[in-house]
């Protein structure tokens, strides 16, 4: 976040913070600090509201918010461990099959 308001990037910066409170909010309602499994959902959960305002705002026609919001789930996304692409999934669950043995996805 400091690096962000040295180098003047506004957006950045807000969204940091944003989500910073929502971290701190969250560890207040648990009394305690949040585990690495925890600091990921409350980034998941940001992630997936951003997602949810950009669907509002591009059917409201509100071109400059859905920018805006995609922008910042860019950053929250920067947070996140990447996702497994389709192909990649298939590739896992293909390897797991053979491993156990399986004679089908099903078994």
């Amino acid at each position: 976040m400091r690096a962000s308001a040295k180098a003047q990037d506004a957006l950045r910066r807000d969204t940091l913070r944003f989500v910073l409170a929502a971290i701190h909010n969250e560890e207040v309602a648990r009394r305690r600090d949040l585990t690495d499994d925890e600091l990921q959902t409350v980034l998941t959960k940001q992630a997936k509201m951003r997602r949810e305002s950009i669907e509002a705002f591009t059917k409201g026609g509100r071109d400059e918010l859905v920018a805006k919001e995609r922008a910042e789930l860019a950053v929250i996304e920067g947070y996140l461990p990447s996702r497994l692409g389709r192909d990649e999934i298939a590739a896992l669950a293909q390897t797991v099959v053979r491993e156990t043995g399986a004679s089908s996805p099903a078994d």
